[in-house]
Formats: C-alpha cells, structure tokens, sequence
C-alpha cells in the first residue's frame, strides 16, 4: 500500500462506515470497483487491511444482531441481520444451508434464533 496509500486507507475507512458495501465505499472515495478489485488482487497489504475491516464489520454486525435478539420491537432489523451474516459470514457459521438428515435430507423448516448466556437460560424440556 504504498503509490496509493492515502487513497486505500480512506476507502477502508469508508468501508466500514458504509457496514462493508463496496459500490458505496468506492463512491465515496471516488473509485471505481475495478480500482478496489485491482488493489485486493495486487497488494497483500491491502488485502490484509481489507480483510481485517471486513472481520470488525461483521464483529459489528454480530454484537448489534446479539444486542436485538430479545428485541421484540425490531423483527425487521433482526431479520435483516440475519440475512447479512448468512450472506457474509458462512465461515462463521451463518447460512440457510441446514439440512435435517433424519427426514431424508429435506431442509429444515425455519428456526427461531435465541441467544442464551448461561445454562438457566435455557428453557424446561430443550436440551443442549
């Protein structure tokens, strides 16, 4: 990251401050997506950088998602969230990809995502 440092660090920056969208990063730094896509390729140290904002974004997303889990009022942004992190986040184990081996590999039907601290969370009857 050295001929055009000023200009990737602000475009990191702005990628974190758009929550990873790169079209709106880029717009705002005044880049095409070939220019990022050509820095990703061609320099490890911006690779690096661009891997490490994605890693806080998606901590980010995962600390607002856990923040609103009980939030009833919110359904929506919940939902949404969830959407995001089974799009970004596979290597952290979000997808719509679960199948149920027992009922001959058909998808599992939708599930309620509960997060639960501690072992009295858990409510009578469900075993973990």
């Amino acid at each position: 990251m050295k001929k055009n440092d000023d200009r990737m660090q602000r475009f990191l920056a702005a990628l974190v401050d758009c929550d990873g969208i790169i079209a709106h990063a880029c717009k705002r730094v005044g880049i095409s997506r070939n220019t990022f896509y050509y820095w990703r390729d061609s320099d490890d140290d911006f690779r690096r950088a661009y891997n490490d904002a994605n890693e806080d974004i998606l901590d980010d997303l995962e600390a607002e998602l856990r923040s609103i889990a009980h939030d009833e009022a919110n359904p929506d942004r919940f939902k949404a969230l969830c959407k995001i992190l089974e799009a970004k986040a596979r290597d952290r184990g979000y997808g719509a990809h679960a199948v149920d081996v027992t009922t001959g590999g058909q998808p599992l039907p939708p599930c309620k995502i509960v997060w639960i601290d501690t072992p009295e969370q858990i409510p009578a009857g469900y075993d973990y």
